[in-house]
């Protein structure tokens, strides 16, 4: 082999060397992106697909109070158990006409070391949905002003010790919140029969915030011949500041637990979670034609449907080697991310973001006036 061939032969190599090298620099980048880019979508889509089943069974089993509120919805600033959600209560730049009050957070924005370029605010949503979605049972006999009843029984019903409940009356036009102890044994029925045989049960009244009586005279309502539909529980979806975004809790409030240990996390690097309530605009109200009205934050009283509008904002993990468009949030106009109010187009950074969005109506709102 002469010189010239040796040279000729070391110079292949190096060029096949460095070509192989560049594949490989770019192959793993754009697997790290692609890495980012599962991993988004697939805890969007959970997040989703979860806080979706949740909030379809709003109002199941508890409907309206007095004042013609939907007791299946918390929105806006509201208090369970003492605790409050959405404490900002509007003061943000970021709440508008459309979005309504919530929790301002600090988001980061990152250069392609993973170093800090810089923070903005940006406002998201607490939201609650409150059902009872345990075992139903025919009230076989309540008599009025004693703690005593019957219930007619069934092998798949499951009621626990204080279980959270709620009375429903035969014209399904009364409802009170109760807690009750069913007896472990079938005993004889003292009003009627029952197929599957009669238990007896305790109960007593109870209290909570906001008070779910459907009208003032439901506590002196007869139940007998209606339900018990057990199971009563709020759970509510809120966002907390973690290190580089917010982690997304679900918490679960029955008769087991009443504070924030009853959940935890369920999705972290969510960078925005907004819900914007709509009311449905029927020919019967001021004759202005069907629409969906933007209802405000907490949704007013009326027995208008309801459908929430979600929107959800998810960053990737680390940071990427190329500048990522911002993401303009149509739940809050003229705010992109990066950056904030005001940064339409804005400028984006080394950070995979991508935005989700759902529309989920409750079902269970809505009915005709019965006046």
């Amino acid at each position: 082999m002469t010189l010239i061939e040796l040279m000729v032969g070391v110079f292949i190599a190096l060029f096949l060397t460095a070509a192989a090298v560049a594949f490989t620099v770019h192959e793993t980048r754009l697997m790290g992106v692609s890495r980012d880019t599962i991993e988004v979508s697939q805890t969007a889509r959970a997040t989703l697909d979860l806080l979706s089943e949740d909030l379809r069974k709003a109002g199941t089993g508890v409907g309206y109070n007095a004042v013609q509120c939907f007791n299946g919805l918390l929105t806006g600033q509201f208090n369970v158990n003492g605790i409050v959600f959405n404490p900002d209560n509007g003061n943000s730049a970021y709440n508008n006409p459309a979005v309504g009050s919530g929790h301002n957070l600090n988001q980061f924005s990152l250069d392609k070391d993973g170093s800090l370029r810089g923070t903005y605010p940006v406002t998201s949503h607490s939201v609650g949905s409150r059902f009872a979605d345990g075992s139903y049972a025919t009230i076989a006999d309540l008599a009025p002003g004693t703690p005593n009843g019957q219930l007619c029984f069934s092998p798949n019903a499951n009621f626990v010790a204080n279980q959270y409940a709620v009375f429903i009356s035969e014209s399904a036009l009364d409802a009170r919140p109760v807690t009750i102890n069913v007896a472990p044994n079938d005993s004889p029925c003292t009003y009627g029969q029952c197929a599957g045989g009669c238990r007896n049960f305790t109960w007593a009244p109870l209290f909570l915030t906001p008070v779910l009586e459907s009208s003032p005279s439901a506590a002196d309502a007869g139940y007998l011949g209606g339900e018990i539909a057990g199971g009563l529980k709020t759970v509510v979806w809120y966002p907390t500041q973690d290190a580089n975004a917010a982690t997304l809790n679900r918490v679960v409030f029955d008769q087991d637990c009443g504070d924030l240990t009853c959940g935890g996390p369920v999705a972290d690097n969510i960078e925005s979670f907004t819900v914007q309530a709509w009311q449905w605009n029927s020919f019967e109200a001021g004759n202005q034609g069907e629409f969906w009205r933007f209802a405000g934050q907490p949704v007013p009283c009326n027995y208008n449907r309801i459908r929430l509008d979600v929107e959800m904002v998810v960053r990737g993990r680390r940071p990427t080697q190329r500048v990522g468009s911002p993401v303009a949030l149509r739940s809050s106009p003229n705010v992109c991310l990066p950056g904030g109010l005001g940064a339409c187009p804005g400028v984006g950074d080394y950070v995979h973001r991508e935005v989700y969005r759902t529309t989920i109506e409750i079902k269970n709102s809505g009915r005709m006036r019965l006046e």
